[in-house]
């Protein structure tokens, strides 16, 4: 149930998925702690889709002392939010470098008693079934080789009646619509045109499979529903950057302007506008047998 090679992103190599995403969160550790301090509007889509899930979390009935699995926790701002609350975490991700900010996060808000860190993949969890209360994955789907085998993990590891947080980077975005240069349903025609000119350049060819995909609301929901999890609540976030050949096109103070403007529409659910933000954030329950 897979949907291979349906983005647009940072070019891969030849080494196992997994190494490739891993050697990339490694190289680029810097950039996922300073993105959430950062004024960019780029970095304000990140801050909101932050706060959504805390916000969401924040309002679940968990008790202190529950356990909470965080695949991909980036710079562990979010874990550290639920140690403070007095939840157990664990952290798990492909990069050391990232779990190195987690654990030093952690250390510097005096919740590390609560938190722990382990190299691990989202398609496959070192934990029994029904080990969790709580399950985060932000932004894990994108960079995962296999969604179904992810969601079903996810679903797997939480018991029942427990909880799945979970984000995909959306591909019917409207930054897309308002720029051809970036479109992914323009990907092949763009893709055949660069070909075309590095053949006419004699240049050698372009790097092959992209590691960053996209995937529709449809496609999310339907792995949820295939392992029992209910759809709760679900949202679409941030708006921008506004780009043209993907160049900014909008002044940057502007543009954050813009963004939070649609934001307040999507949350209110205006047609069009709640379908197209950039991630696609989903709260699901976990059905009983």
């Amino acid at each position: 149930m897979t949907e291979r090679g349906r983005g647009e992103g940072r070019s891969s190599n030849t080494e196992p998925r997994s190494e490739a995403v891993a050697t990339a969160f490694d190289a680029a550790s810097d950039y996922w702690e300073s993105i959430y301090d950062d004024t960019t509007v780029e970095a304000v889509v990140y801050q909101t889709r932050r706060a959504v899930v805390e916000r969401w979390v924040a309002e679940l009935p968990l008790e202190p002392g529950a356990r909470v699995l965080e695949v991909g926790p980036g710079a562990g701002l979010t874990t550290v939010a639920l140690a403070r609350r007095g939840l157990e975490v664990d952290a798990i991700d492909v990069s050391e470098a990232m779990l190195e900010r987690v654990q030093q996060g952690a250390e510097a808000a005096g919740v590390q008693r609560l938190v722990h860190t382990r190299l691990g993949t989202a398609e496959s969890v070192d934990a029994a079934d029904g080990a969790y209360s709580l399950a985060i994955a932000v932004g894990v789907l994108p960079w995962v080789d296999e969604p179904e085998r992810t969601v079903r993990e996810l679903a797997r590891v939480v018991e029942a009646n427990g909880w799945v947080v979970l984000t995909s980077d959306n591909r019917a975005r409207l930054t897309f619509f308002l720029d051809p240069f970036v479109n992914p349903w323009l990907q092949r025609p763009r893709s055949l045109l660069r070909k075309g000119r590095d053949l006419i350049r004699r240049r050698p060819p372009r790097g092959p499979e992209v590691l960053w995909r996209m995937y529709s609301r449809g496609f999310v929901d339907g792995l949820l529903t295939s392992h029992r999890l209910a759809k709760v609540r679900a949202v679409t976030v941030g708006f921008g950057p506004f780009t043209l050949a993907g160049r900014h096109v909008v002044p940057g103070q502007l543009e954050i302007r813009l963004h939070r403007g649609l934001q307040r529409l999507a949350d209110h659910g205006v047609p069009l506008v709640r379908a197209t933000g950039s991630h696609y954030v989903v709260l699901a329950r976990k059905e009983l047998e």
